[in-house]
C-alpha cells in the first residue's frame, strides 16, 4: 500500500485540512468581529423601530427591551470568548475526533 493510499495518512491529511480551514476561519472571524458589534447594534435599533412603528411597544419599552437585547447578546460573547467557552472549545474537540474516526473507519477494508 502506498502512503498516499494509507488509512493513517489519509486520516492525518484530513485532519490536517480540517485543522488548518479551522484556523482560517478563526482568522476571518477575528477579521469582522469589529464589523459585527455596531451592526448588530444598528439591527437591534431597526428592530425596535419597527416594534414601535407597528405599536406593538412604546418608545420606552422598545429601547428597555433593545438594550437587554444588546446586553445578553454581548454577555454571550464574553461566555465564549471567556475560560467558560472552553466548554464549546471542547464541544468542537470532541466533534472532530468522531469525523477522524469515521474517516479512518471509511478507508478500512470492509470484514465480513
Amino acid at each position: 500500500m502506498t502512503e498516499q493510499n494509507h488509512p493513517h495518512s489519509t486520516t492525518e491529511k484530513f485532519t490536517t485540512a480540517y485543522n488548518d480551514m479551522m484556523e482560517r476561519v478563526k482568522t476571518g472571524i477575528q477579521m469582522v468581529e469589529n464589523d459585527v458589534a455596531p451592526r448588530l447594534h444598528s439591527a437591534i435599533d431597526k428592530a425596535q423601530g419597527l416594534a414601535m412603528e407597528l405599536g406593538e411597544l412604546t418608545h420606552e419599552e422598545a429601547e428597555k427591551i433593545g438594550n437587554y437585547l444588546k446586553r445578553d447578546i454581548e454577555d454571550a460573547a464574553d461566555y465564549l470568548t471567556g475560560p467558560e467557552g472552553q466548554e464549546l472549545h471542547d464541544w468542537l474537540r470532541f466533534d472532530l475526533q468522531q469525523v477522524e474516526e469515521q474517516v479512518f473507519a471509511s478507508f478500512l477494508p470492509n470484514s465480513i
